[in-house]
C-alpha cells in the first residue's frame, strides 16, 4: 500500500488503462451502407431510410465506397505500408461454429475489400500478408488455400493463371508457409454471376448483363452459368415501381436456377 497526495491508501498491484474512444463523422453523400442520403439537417423524422437502415429481411448491404477510400487513406498517412511491401491490403476474420474447420473455427479470408483486382504479385503479397496476420491473431500456423473457380486445371481462365502465378511467387518469396492452390472451396454445379463486375470479369468484357441476364452461357468455369444484375441495383431504383419491376424480373432469373437444382 502506498499513500496518495491526499491521504488515501492506494494499490500498487493495479494499473489504470484508459481507452479513448473516437466517433466521426464522415462528410459523404450518402450513409455507410447504402445510398440514402446522409444529410439529416432539416429532414422530416423517418426520411432517408431505405430497407438496408431498418434492417429488413432479405437487404443486402454494400459499404460506402467513398468511406472506404477515405478511411485507408487516413490508415497510408499514420501508419504507412508494411516494410518490406508495397500494398496495404484487407481481410475479414471468419468465426465458424465447425471448430475442426482452420483454427478452432477460424479463418481469414482475404483481401476483401481494398485491392478489387490484384495483379498476380499483388495477390501473391496479399496472401503472404494474411498468413502474418494468421499468426499475429490467431496464434496458429497458418495454412494457406489460394480459391479460384478451378482445381488444378480444371478450367482454363485468365483469373485462374493469375492464381497460379501468384501461388507460385509465395512457395518462392516464402517458402515456409504451407500453400496449395488453384482450388475451389466448393466444384460448382451451377455458376450465377451477380453483376456486370462479376460477370464482364469471368466471361469477358463484351458480355452485357442487361441483354444476355436469365439465359444460359456457354462457358468451362462450371456445368451450368448464367447472370444477372447484382441485388443493389434494385436498392438504386428512384422508384418502387422501378424496385418492384427490377426485383420481378431478378426473382424470374432466379427461377431459372432453381429449376435445374430442385
Amino acid at each position: 500500500m502506498t499513500e496518495t497526495l491526499r491521504g488515501a491508501p492506494a494499490m500498487v498491484d493495479h494499473e489504470a488503462v484508459i481507452g479513448l474512444e473516437v466517433h466521426a463523422q464522415l462528410l459523404t453523400r450518402s450513409k455507410m451502407f447504402c445510398g440514402c442520403p446522409a444529410g439529416y439537417v432539416g429532414a422530416a423524422p423517418n426520411e432517408n431510410t431505405c430497407p438496408v437502415c431498418l434492417g429488413l429481411p432479405g437487404t443486402l448491404p454494400v459499404i460506402n465506397r467513398r468511406a472506404v477510400e477515405h478511411t485507408v487513406r487516413a490508415a497510408l498517412h499514420c501508419i504507412g505500408v508494411r516494410p518490406g511491401f508495397k500494398l496495404v491490403s484487407s481481410f475479414f476474420l471468419m468465426a465458424l461454429r465447425d471448430q475442426s474447420v482452420g483454427s478452432n473455427g477460424a479463418m481469414i479470408f482475404a483481401d476483401c475489400g481494398v485491392v478489387i483486382e490484384p495483379s498476380a504479385a499483388e495477390l501473391a503479397e496479399i496472401a503472404i500478408a494474411s498468413a502474418d496476420s494468421c499468426r499475429a491473431l490467431l496464434g496458429a500456423e497458418p495454412r494457406v488455400a489460394m480459391l479460384s473457380f478451378s482445381t488444378k486445371g480444371s478450367a482454363s481462365h485468365r483469373l485462374i493463371d493469375k492464381v497460379v502465378e501468384a501461388t507460385r511467387t509465395v512457395r518462392a518469396r516464402a517458402p515456409e508457409i504451407e500453400i496449395d492452390g488453384e482450388l475451389q472451396a466448393v466444384p460448382p454445379t451451377v455458376l450465377v454471376c451477380l453483376g456486370a463486375t462479376a460477370a464482364q470479369a469471368l466471361l469477358g468484357r463484351q458480355f452485357r448483363v442487361t441483354k444476355q441476364r436469365g439465359t444460359w452461357i456457354e462457358s468451362d468455369l462450371a456445368e451450368l452459368v448464367t447472370a444477372t444484375i447484382h441485388p443493389s441495383a434494385i436498392l438504386r431504383q428512384r422508384t418502387d415501381e422501378d424496385r418492384q419491376r427490377e426485383t420481378a424480373a431478378f426473382v424470374e432469373d432466379l427461377r431459372l436456377v432453381a429449376t435445374v437444382l430442385s
